[in-house]
């Protein structure tokens, strides 16, 4: 990799179409505004989607006019890093959403409805639910958690409610701003807060139960079926651990592959796959 770039969210979620055209028309400016980005042999860039795909066209063309592009999703980028002709793909980041290649080459996703009407399971609705805990905490709704001390100190406040100040016009804090709490109730969970642990089985019970609804509408001709993860949320030991109970009570048998982290790999070898197919 010569270089990187890195914006604010620029998803159609929480941006409207003029706004997430300048942050990703920026974005991309400055990573091609080096001297030696003509050495470049590809670009990649990752969108949290769904995307504005009209508007991300138009950027495109305006900056990269002729190039090239391929257009995949992080479940297809997921299966392609192990070369996988059939598959599942479970993807969960700020989002979460499945991907399924199968027998026939057809492709099939589900979930991925975004904050507000489901990905059950994602860092977002983690961080959500530890964030809800911590609210109910304050006001003596439930038990003590140590989710509580924990967002105080994460968001750097005095009071949950505190956060309220953040919402947008539409009355929402931005999803990667409650994403990033995830990481703290893992951590908070790895301390043996009981709210905590229990997000996180519900969170690893919800993703497993999309994988299942993902296999009883896709035939696969192997068994077990591959399976690949790819996401920050599976860094959790605990969310992985409780998807394996919710696949192993329903008795579905797969065959888990690496957790993908950087979903990048999977981009160069679908490239190279390319590459060879055209000079055969």
């Amino acid at each position: 990799m010569i270089h990187e770039a890195r914006c604010s969210s620029a998803s159609p979620l929480y941006r409207d179409r003029d706004t997430f055209g300048t942050v990703f028309s920026q974005t991309l400016e400055a990573l091609l505004s080096h001297d030696d980005v003509e050495r470049s042999a590809v670009l990649a860039v990752g969108l949290a989607g769904p995307a504005d795909a009209v508007a991300m066209h138009a950027v495109l063309e305006a900056l990269l006019p002729g190039v090239p592009r391929l257009e995949h999703s992080e479940g297809e980028l997921g299966l392609a890093r192990y070369d996988l002709t059939q598959g599942i793909a479970l993807v969960a980041g700020t989002g979460a959403s499945c991907h399924a290649l199968d027998a026939r080459g057809a492709r099939t996703a589900i979930g991925g409805y975004g904050p507000q009407f489901g990905d059950e399971g994602s860092a977002y609705w983690i961080g959500r639910e530890g964030l809800k805990a911590a609210f109910r905490a304050e006001q003596g709704r439930i038990e003590p958690t140590m989710l509580l001390e924990a967002a105080l100190e994460h968001f750097q406040i005095e009071s949950p409610w505190e956060l309220l100040r953040e919402s947008t016009s539409g009355g929402h804090i931005p999803a990667p701003r409650i994403a990033g709490f995830a990481a703290v109730v893992d951590q908070t969970a790895e301390a043996k807060d009981p709210r905590a642990c229990a997000l996180l089985d519900e969170a690893g019970h919800h993703l497993g139960t999309l994988i299942l609804d993902m296999v009883s509408r896709t035939h696969f001709e192997i068994v077990p079926v591959p399976l690949v993860l790819t996401g920050g949320v599976f860094h959790s030991g605990r969310v992985l651990a409780a998807i394996e109970a919710t696949l192993s009570q329903a008795k579905a048998v797969f065959s888990f592959q690496p957790v993908v982290h950087e979903p990048i790999s999977g981009l160069i070898r679908i490239l190279l796959r390319d590459i060879t197919i055209r000079t055969t």
